[in-house]
């Protein structure tokens, strides 16, 4: 370990991500080392995660693997009824549905509605309130669309900021309909960074990892992102897992379109922090 890695930057792993490197064998007990960090990441996200290194992800080429783990438990700061939450269909597309527990209830929240991208937003805040959900309704599903489509395009980190400001939400008394649910996905993140330019640490010709080792041969091989969420009727639960190889404008208030908030169709959520 001592040999490949420099000292500083073991130090400086320390010191900064309260984190040492572990030495493993990649080359005689690859297979070893996946169930070990499968096991570490399935302690560290309360098994919500099982599994994010697949049996092909380490080989004898393999000489580090960074992971991180986050796991977000926020309990709704008032929560759905399970005795109000009843069977519906939720639309995917215009004729294509499926069947969902949908949770209600009737409560004063913030919101406001977005007339160039014909959304509805919606902040449910978590108990403490300095962690909130905002979701972004589509008015209704266009065309064979399910409309998350314009919302996409139309959305820009500046938009978010200016469509979600305090200024722009107005507490109103809304009728809310969301359907309870459980979402896994997992991201190669390869093709994402590279868009957003990070390019030369995927190319052995251009990357630079002389700040972490003198050999000049290590290379990001694979970028992996795991999310996992969970919305019920007490609370959502939110883990996160991202693992490393080297080798908006504002809109008019429309009272009449926000006494319901009916998520009969997909949305986008994001989770917003106030600060202190």
């Amino acid at each position: 370990m001592c040999r490949l890695w420099f000292q500083e930057f073991l130090i400086q792993s320390k010191k900064h991500y309260s984190t040492e490197l572990e030495s493993v064998d990649f080359k005689t007990r690859s297979e070893e080392v996946r169930i070990d960090v499968n096991n570490w990441v399935q302690q560290h996200t309360p098994g919500n995660i099982t599994e994010v290194v697949d049996e092909d992800d380490l080989n004898e080429l393999t000489r580090l693997v960074l992971f991180t783990a986050t796991h977000f438990r926020g309990s709704w700061i008032k929560d759905f009824s399970w005795s109000e939450t009843y069977d519906a269909q939720f639309w995917l597309k215009k004729n294509d549905s499926k069947a969902v527990k949908m949770m209600k209830q009737e409560e004063d929240f913030a919101c406001t509605f977005i007339e160039e991208a014909n959304c509805k937003i919606l902040e449910m805040p978590y108990s403490g309130e300095e962690v909130s959900m905002l979701i972004f309704l589509p008015a209704e599903i266009e065309d064979d669309t399910t409309g998350l489509e314009k919302l996409e395009k139309e959305l820009t980190y500046k938009k978010f900021v200016a469509w979600t400001h305090p200024g722009k939400m107005q507490t109103c008394y809304i009728d809310v309909r969301l359907p309870r649910f459980t979402l896994e996905e997992t991201y190669d993140l390869n093709t994402v960074l590279s868009s957003m330019s990070m390019v030369d640490v995927f190319d052995h010709t251009k990357c630079d990892f002389s700040g972490m080792s003198g050999h000049k041969d290590l290379v990001l091989s694979k970028v992996i992102h795991k999310a996992f969420v969970k919305v019920h009727e007490k609370a959502t639960e939110a883990t996160f897992e991202a693992i490393g190889g080297c080798e908006l404008q504002s809109g008019k208030i429309r009272r009449g379109n926000l006494r319901y908030f009916i998520a009969d169709h997909p949305s986008s959520s994001s989770s917003d922090i106030t600060p202190p």
